[in-house]
């Protein structure tokens, strides 16, 4: 496994964002508001990435 900082070498936001949609996929209609990932876009990713500090894990190739 290997853990990287979300910066402008990442390039996996596609991949990214799925795994942040399936993760909260349980609670939707559950919650009141709705979860604020299902506002989140690639770029929108990107975007936070420039502005706050995040890292990915990542299991195999990275």
């Amino acid at each position: 496994m290997t853990i990287i900082r979300l910066d402008q070498t990442f390039t996996r936001w596609d991949e990214l964002l799925a795994l942040i949609l399936a993760s909260f996929a349980s609670m939707n209609g559950r919650i009141d508001p709705q979860s604020s990932a299902l506002k989140l876009t690639t770029e929108s990713l990107a975007e936070k990435s420039r502005a706050e500090i995040g890292h990915v894990a990542i299991d195999g190739e990275s």
